[in-house]
């Protein structure tokens, strides 16, 4: 895998003594697990350098005595989307930028999912079943509403060899925190679909996951061949 260290170009003046800690990771994990490629820099929406890949082995870059400003990063990232991550530098400070190399994209807050459509003789039903080559996963969640309140209830299986070596399951009722965490799922799943059908990338993966989402007679199927979402991983995590 090639590793990606980018030097950033900014003049230095002796009264400032702020400091930046550019820092490139994986969303998920926030450790090193990517490459993003045309990251620019700008300063208060001014073009001002091109980063390079010249030092090697590296994931963060520290920056001294840089001047005050808004600084725009703008990058294609691991799945060919150009994201933006930006900070505020004042004097005298010390900043950090994570540059995010599987980041999706800002979200739109007026989305609505399939979540949005339950009702108590409707649950939403999601099953994931994913893989390597030592072991397959099954996740089943259903979202259900009963009297007015939302419940999830969920089911894991872990198999290796075809014997079951790991079961899980919980049940809780959710509110409206967790509603947007299962909404916000869904679209980045509709991200990803289009990912999978529109990039030019072609990812080398050695896992699978594909996820079915069934409401009534509305079934959503989706295969992610990323390797680098981990949407069931984040969501269950987040949600339990």
């Amino acid at each position: 895998m090639k590793f990606v260290l980018f030097i950033l170009l900014i003049p230095s003046l002796a009264f400032s003594s702020s400091h930046l800690v550019v820092n490139i990771e994986d969303c998920n994990t926030h450790s090193y697990g990517g490459i993003v490629s045309n990251l620019r820099v700008f300063k208060n929406g001014v073009y001002i350098s091109e980063l390079t890949d010249s030092l090697k082995n590296k994931t963060f870059k520290i920056f001294n005595n840089i001047e005050p400003g808004i600084y725009q990063f703008r990058y294609l990232n691991t799945y060919d989307l150009e994201v933006q991550e930006s900070i505020t530098i004042e004097d005298h400070k010390d900043y950090r930028i994570d540059i995010c190399v599987n980041k999706l994209g800002e979200l739109d807050s007026s989305f609505n999912g399939l979540v949005d459509s339950i009702t108590p003789s409707k649950p939403l039903n999601i099953i994931v079943k994913s893989g390597g080559c030592f072991a397959i996963s099954q996740t089943k969640l259903t979202i259900s509403l009963k009297q007015g309140q939302y419940y999830i209830n969920y089911s894991n299986k872990v198999s290796s060899k075809g014997k079951i070596v790991k079961q899980t399951t919980q049940f809780r009722q959710i509110g409206v925190d967790q509603i947007s965490l299962i909404r916000n799922f869904e679209q980045e799943l509709n991200l990803i679909d289009s990912i999978n059908k529109n990039s030019q990338l072609k990812h080398i993966c050695t896992s699978f996951s594909v996820y079915e989402l069934t409401l009534g007679s509305i079934k959503k199927k989706i295969n992610d061949s990323t390797c680098s979402w981990g949407g069931i991983w984040k969501f269950t995590n987040k949600m339990f």
